[in-house]
């Protein structure tokens, strides 16, 4: 494209070194801030490429000037922009949306007795940071029990105490130590902050593992005293750290990022990952994406994600190449977590597991944010991630199904299905069947029936198969369910089985079983699930007997067909309500006279009786 004769005077004076380059307009307003590893062939490269991106032309015809800073390194050059686009927000960067102070936990360390509490302003007082969060809620919960296990001070200021000069309520139910009035030395209060930082940091198996080294030593020295003591405390931090998930293991083994993109909107999501275990999840939307390559969107999303970030894991996945700007990327989150950081995108494995699961949950944000506001989804349950990370399944289960045969030696068998999406049943998608094809009691026949018909019937009708199928019963009910999506043609669809008894979990996709801690949101929302399935089917399978020993009584009744039956049942609304009536109020019942009411009577009233006096006979 043509450019001015001052603008070409300026842009040959662009020098070849890393740095940040700045567009702007005749008004002097920024327009846009880039970074590079050599300044003047990017600079350049802006006005010299043809371009067919209509938002990136429009900038390019408003740029009267560019200025530049230079940098002595690529890093710095990242830092530089990250702060530079963040303060002045220029209208053709891509920008966070909302992009608030999220908040923090901080642990003032420099104090003589530190404090622990929320605060959204990061800054150079050498006190502990750990963050960010998103859920504000979550982290007060976290903090209360923290606090009250490790026994730290919540009175503000830098000395603690208050004005009355003795010991707060806190101290009375026990979550304080009370160092305003010595009731512990600053070594000890020292020693409890900093196995709070080393808990927050990751590692709250240490601190158990001394205090516990420490009881032991205690106990064999008689001293039954401070033995009852560390016991108490063991006990009070481990149930602190059992109840709230936010901040539980603090220093996690990876960052997962997932990134999703529609038109000028993107979702990233930064999913917190220690041992596998899923601890939190962040969600940054960025707005100003259209025309940028997916490596420069990404880019962007971890420059402003951790630009304040407090703690960096040592690991960040991402779900594709940074092109260039990886090795950049690492070295800087290195130099900032003073330790080795590495920057990878995961191919197979578990990381590559963990990785779809950030795809999957930057597309349900996405998708959250593109839906009308009345129609918008509420937050994804915890449930249903955690059933995710604990059976490693390859996709999030967020719409299941579960399947149940009831019968009664192969008689009235029937098939019932139950739908939950988000961990909650729609009980306006239960459907029951009766099993039209098995003769017998055979079970395996029945399941691979139900789930046929259930699939083909989705099929016909055009709407969406269920995320993951679950059926009651092993390895074997997993294989007839397989074999029967097989026959309706549906394939790739995961199948999980939950068998009674060792309540052990089975798939169709890998051999072994799994069996989920009984506490936990990821078994009972599979139990809930068999359950419901198996109280809907039950429910109609009880039913159509109750209608088979209606027919079966006056169908052994001479004269009684069935235009005679339905009037009759219609008139007393039971077989109850039948017996209990005279020949008179039978004879009502037009079609029906004296003799027939007589008959009717002897065979409802004397029949069961004769049957029983049959069978004890016998």
């Amino acid at each position: 494209m043509s450019v001015s004769s001052s603008m070409a005077a300026k842009l040959k004076s662009v020098p070849a070194r890393p740095g940040v380059y700045l567009f702007k307009n005749r008004k002097g307003k920024i327009l846009y801030i880039g970074k590079a590893r050599r300044l003047d062939l990017r600079v350049r490269s802006h006005f010299r490429d043809f371009t067919d991106d209509a938002r990136r032309a429009a900038m390019l015809e408003k740029v009267t000037d560019v200025e530049y800073i230079a940098t002595q390194s690529e890093i710095e050059a990242l830092i530089l922009e990250a702060n530079l686009v963040k303060q002045h927000r220029p209208r053709y960067n891509i920008n966070l949306k909302d992009d608030k102070r999220f908040p923090f936990v901080k642990v003032t360390a420099r104090e003589r007795f530190p404090r622990i509490f929320l605060t959204r302003t990061v800054e150079e007082d050498g006190s502990r940071y750990f963050g960010p969060f998103t859920d504000v809620k979550d982290v007060r919960f976290g903090l209360r029990l923290l606090r009250g296990a490790f026994r730290l001070r919540s009175c503000p200021g830098a000395q603690p105490g208050r004005v009355r000069g003795r010991e707060c309520l806190d101290y009375q139910i026990g979550i304080c130590c009370a160092p305003c009035t010595a009731r512990v030395t600053p070594e000890e209060y020292a020693r409890q902050v900093q196995e709070l930082l080393t808990c927050l940091s990751g590692r709250s198996q240490d601190v158990l593992e001394s205090l516990g080294t420490e009881m032991e030593k205690a106990s064999l020295e008689r001293e039954y005293e401070k033995c009852t003591k560390l016991r108490d405390r063991v006990r009070a931090i481990e149930s602190a750290l059992r109840k709230q998930r936010v901040f539980a293991l603090r220093d996690y083994d990876s960052d997962v990022l997932g990134l999703a993109r529609h038109g000028d909107t993107a979702a990233a999501v930064v999913l917190k990952v220690r041992e596998g275990k899923v601890l939190g999840k962040e969600v940054l939307v960025l707005e100003g994406s259209s025309g940028k390559s997916d490596a420069e969107v990404l880019y962007f999303a971890l420059s402003q994600y951790y630009l304040n970030a407090a703690v960096i894991p040592r690991e960040v996945l991402v779900p594709f190449s940074l092109e260039g700007d990886r090795d950049v990327v690492a070295r800087w989150l290195s130099e900032r977590a003073e330790g080795k950081v590495s920057v990878r995108t995961p191919m197979r494995g578990e990381g590559a597991g963990l990785k779809k699961m950030a795809e999957d949950n930057a597309l349900l944000a996405l998708e959250e944010l593109r839906a009308p506001a009345g129609e918008r989804p509420g937050k994804l349950a915890p449930e249903v991630q955690e059933l995710q990370v604990a059976l490693g399944l390859p996709s999030l289960p967020v719409n299941m199904e579960a399947f149940d045969i009831s019968q009664i030696s192969g008689s009235q068998a029937v098939a019932s299905v139950v739908v939950f999406s988000n961990a909650k049943p729609r009980r306006s998608h239960y459907r029951r069947m009766r099993i039209k094809g098995v003769l017998g009691q055979d079970d395996f026949r029945m399941m691979r029936e139900a789930v046929r018909r259930r699939a083909e019937r989705l099929l016909k009708e055009e709407k969406p198969l269920p995320d993951y199928v679950l059926v009651d019963g092993g390895r074997a009910q997993v294989s007839a369910a397989v074999r029967a999506l097989g026959d309706a043609g549906v394939t790739g669809l995961g199948v999980i089985g939950l068998a009674k008894g060792k309540e052990e979990l089975s798939f169709s996709w890998r051999k072994g079983s799994v069996r989920l801690p009984v506490s936990s949101g990821a078994a009972r929302l599979v139990q809930r699930m068999r359950n419901e399935a198996h109280r809907f089917a039950i429910t109609y399978h009880r039913k159509l007997r109750k209608k088979e020993t209606v027919r079966s009584a006056l169908d052994e009744v001479e004269g009684v067909g069935v235009q005679k039956r339905r009037a009759l049942l219609k008139h007393f609304g039971s077989v109850r309500a039948l017996k209990e009536a005279t020949v008179d109020q039978i004879s009502a019942v037009r079609g029906v006279g004296p003799v027939l009411a007589r008959r009717i009577l002897r065979q409802l009233r004397e029949g069961p009786r004769r049957e029983t006096e049959r069978r004890r006979s016998a």
